[in-house]
């Protein structure tokens, strides 16, 4: 590592310090360039890449905060308190997904919407960690619908070959349905385990030929469980559509930033399941990278 490192004035000049933290302390990428963005004096790297772009390209980053919170309660401990995360969206919530589409989704449909903008769990959670690793999930589905255009879809049948489950996809796991308003074509998101799938490619690759379907995995890894080791591939008609590169290509760019075991949300002591915005003191993350 450099002994005195000059601060970095530049995402580039970010991402080699990053490279050299990550090196010399042992620590993963992410970990590495959150440090690097704090050494040059920005709050995190969502923040650096907001105020360097625009500094650049003249175009302000997407404003649309989201905020997401869950109350938990230990009932070893009797200890209490709410988690939130506020992130960036290109959009505002309810242009990203409707009241009616969060029902077909299993995790946001555990969630209400307050004020426009604040995603809150309905149920009360087990712990600081569930709570946590709860917020973290539903994060990444909003990363991943902001960058997609991807909706949820209730049409499970739709997404199978001769739209039936019995041609599911060998291995599939934490299987989700999508829909596609821009050509109204629907694709399937697949998160099995890499340990779970990987005697599995020759077969997953003969299913794909026969039914003329894509199977594509992503460097990002997925909604599921990333921190625990699931992976996400997206599986599509061939036929039907949906561009499962251009899509692959939009998430592929989003960062690595929503992790339980990486907690960039805030910690905060209230009776009520509501955050309001005064004491959401936290830097907000942004959905997609720079």
């Amino acid at each position: 590592m450099r002994s005195s490192p000059i601060r970095p004035t530049t995402l580039l000049g970010i991402k080699s310090y990053a490279s050299d933290l990550k090196k010399s302390l042992g620590i993963d990428h992410n970990a590495a360039l959150q440090q690097a963005a704090i050494a040059a004096g920005f709050q995190n790297i969502a923040h650096a890449r907001a105020v360097l772009l625009t500094a650049v390209t003249g175009t302000s980053f997407p404003r649309h905060v989201t905020i997401i919170t869950c109350h938990w309660k230990d009932r070893e401990t009797k200890s209490t308190g709410t988690e939130g995360l506020a992130i960036n969206l290109s959009t505002q919530l309810g242009g990203l997904v409707t009241i009616e589409q969060m029902k077909r989704h299993p995790l946001l449909s555990g969630f209400f919407v307050y004020d426009k903008k604040q995603l809150v769990g309905e149920a009360m959670r087990s712990s600081q960690h569930s709570a946590r690793h709860t917020i973290s999930q539903v994060a990444r589905v909003l990363q991943f619908m902001d960058a997609t255009g991807l909706r949820p879809s209730a049409s499970h049948s739709r997404i199978y070959p001769g739209n039936t489950s019995k041609n599911r996809i060998p291995g599939a796991d934490h299987t989700r349905a999508w829909f596609d308003p821009a050509t109204r074509a629907f694709l399937m998101t697949d998160e099995p385990y890499d340990e779970a799938i990987e005697r599995r490619t020759h077969e997953r690759a003969e299913w794909a030929h026969q039914h003329e379907y894509q199977v594509l995995k992503a460097k990002w890894r997925g909604m599921y469980a990333p921190d625990v080791g699931s992976r996400l591939y997206l599986v599509g008609n061939a036929k039907g559509g949906v561009n499962l590169g251009k899509i692959l290509t939009a998430i592929d760019e989003l960062p690595e930033a929503f992790r339980t075991d990486n907690w960039a949300g805030v910690s905060l002591k209230i009776s009520g399941l509501v955050i309001k915005d005064d004491q959401l003191n936290a830097p907000v993350i942004a959905s997609r990278g720079g």
